[in-house]
């Protein structure tokens, strides 16, 4: 099939040569490499400050939608929780939404400091407190920040803080009842190093909700699947300091999870490849993903909701 690793040897080549070299930048400078390539944690995609303030509006609800909340429960459900987000990438917008409904604190980990209060992270900010519900849940989001309601500002040591580590993760121990994240958790270099960090922070019976992106995130040719088809070292030295997608599929959350200590309450696939695309892709697939049943090998996207026992 053309297109897919091996069927086009000078393009492959080419290819390889670019992401191997800014493979080492994003390693070894890594402040460089966001700087460079604009990099948001949210894709590059140029869209309005409201869009971007719907976005992590719909985050929260889907989460409580996962977890069977009713949505008339908004200004009741996130008080007083403790609260780690994995991967808030450049605008830390689901977590002043979560304070200004009742959070007590928000703690955001994260593998690179892409937090900043640009002009456009501030209108993104402004736009965020229009969809609070009262009064009172705008100005606890004003408060977040050192002075309240300066969104250029920057943020006040409190109730939001950041853990910024070369892993992205935590290292610190029951001090949430719930863990989130939205398209981070397919990115991290370690998974099963991150669900034990998730069961680590988490107080006894705390939950975490992950909704995990399977897809190559722009980095297929034809077949949404065909990244799959390179072979894992070559994956490596090409994308392993830039936060590209892990490769790793259903199978390995479906294991990892409980071996890290979390019982894993759902596992619920939200998007699949077509048939046909899993049809043409199985021949080329590289040695990690050829067992995979079509059911998981098919999966592009999934909530999992896990508890700490």
């Amino acid at each position: 099939m053309e297109g897919v690793y091996g069927h086009n040897p000078l393009q492959d080549a080419v290819r390889v040569a670019r992401a191997v070299a800014t493979n080492q930048l994003a390693k070894f400078l890594p402040r460089t490499y966001v700087r460079v390539t604009g990099e948001t944690g949210r894709g590059r995609e140029s869209v309005s400050a409201a869009e971007t303030a719907r976005y992590f509006h719909t985050c929260v609800l889907e989460y409580m939608d996962v977890l069977s909340a009713p949505r008339d429960s908004l200004t009741t459900f996130w008080r007083g929780r403790s609260i780690v987000e994995y991967g808030p990438g450049d605008i830390p917008g689901t977590a002043l939404l979560l304070i200004g409904l009742g959070a007590k604190s928000v703690l955001c980990a994260d593998r690179f400091a892409l937090v900043r209060f640009d002009e456009y992270q501030q209108r993104v900010i402004a736009e965020l407190v229009t969809l609070l519900p009262d009064e009172a849940s705008r100005d606890r989001l004003r408060a977040c920040f050192r002075e309240p309601g300066q969104f250029g500002s920057g943020l006040a040591a409190e109730p939001i803080s950041y853990a910024v580590t070369p892993s992205g993760l935590v290292g610190r121990k029951g001090v949430a009842d719930l863990v989130i994240s939205r398209a981070v958790l397919e990115h991290v270099d370690d998974l099963p190093a991150t669900f034990r960090d998730m069961a680590a922070v988490l107080v006894p019976g705390g939950v975490a909700i992950h909704k995990v992106d399977l897809k190559s995130h722009g980095l297929h040719r034809r077949n949404r699947l065909d990244f799959l088809t390179w072979p894992e070292q070559l994956w490596t030295l090409m994308f392993s300091g830039k936060g590209a997608p892990n490769r790793l599929r259903i199978d390995t959350y479906r294991r990892e999870a409980p071996a890290a200590g979390l019982t894993v309450d759902s596992l619920a696939a939200c998007e699949r490849a077509q048939p046909e695309e899993v049809a043409q892709i199985r021949p080329h697939l590289a040695a990690p993903f050829r067992n995979l049943s079509d059911e998981d090998l098919a999966c592009l996207s999934f909530w999992i909701v896990c508890r700490r026992a």
